[in-house]
C-alpha cells in the first residue's frame, strides 16, 4: 500500500487490479470467525470473482457464491433477489455491493435471513448506505477483529506511510431482532 501510494496511489492500483478488499490471511480469517457462529446457508451476494467465498471455504466455512455478472468458475449467475428466493439463506455476506442499488434492502426484506454480513464503504461517517440503518426489526453489531483486519480500496495513508493509514470501509453484522 505504500509503494501504491507513493505511485500513482492505492485507488489506482486497486482499480487495475479489480480490488475492492484485500482478502488478506488475517481478514478471511476474521471473516470466517464470525461465520461460523451464525446458522444455515451463507449466500453471498455480488461476489465477483468468488475469491472470498473460496478463501472462506478453504476455512471450512461454505459459501454459495453469486453474482449478476460472474467473474470466475465457482459463481453462479443470479441478480440478488433471484438468489435470495432461490436459496432462502439464513446468513448472507455482501462485500461492496454497487452503491444505492437497493440490494441491501432487498436482503433485509427477505423473511428467511436472520443475519447479514455487510462490508462496504463508510458513507457519513457509519458503515454502508442508510438502508442498512433504516429497518427497525434489525440491530447492527460491530466487529472490531474483521474491522481491523479489512483493507480496502478506500483506504489512504495520508503521509505515505503504515502510521496514518485511514479505513474508508468497514464491516457490521446485522442480525434480525
Amino acid at each position: 500500500m505504500e509503494a501504491a501510494e507513493q505511485a500513482d496511489g492505492w485507488l489506482a492500483w486497486c482499480r487495475d487490479r479489480d480490488i475492492f478488499v484485500a482478502c488478506s490471511g488475517e481478514f478471511v480469517d476474521a471473516v470466517a470467525q464470525e461465520l461460523r457462529h451464525l446458522a444455515g446457508i451463507i449466500l453471498e451476494i455480488g461476489a465477483g470473482s468468488g475469491e472470498l467465498a473460496a478463501a472462506l471455504h478453504k476455512r471450512d466455512v461454505p459459501v454459495l457464491a453469486t453474482d449478476p455478472i460472474p467473474m470466475g468458475p465457482n459463481v453462479t449467475k443470479l441478480a440478488a433477489r433471484d438468489a435470495l428466493a432461490r436459496y432462502r439463506p439464513e446468513t448472507v455476506l455482501s462485500s461492496f455491493l454497487p452503491v444505492d442499488a437497493g440490494i441491501e434492502a432487498d436482503i433485509l426484506r427477505s423473511p428467511g435471513v436472520r443475519h447479514y454480513l455487510y462490508i462496504g464503504p463508510v458513507i457519513m461517517g457509519r458503515v454502508g448506505p442508510d438502508a442498512l440503518w433504516s429497518v427497525p426489526q434489525w440491530r447492527a453489531k460491530t466487529l472490531p477483529e474483521i474491522n481491523r483486519a479489512l483493507i480496502s480500496r478506500l483506504d489512504s495513508l495520508p503521509d505515505f506511510t503504515r502510521r496514518t493509514h485511514q479505513r474508508g470501509a468497514g464491516a457490521v453484522l446485522l442480525e434480525r431482532t
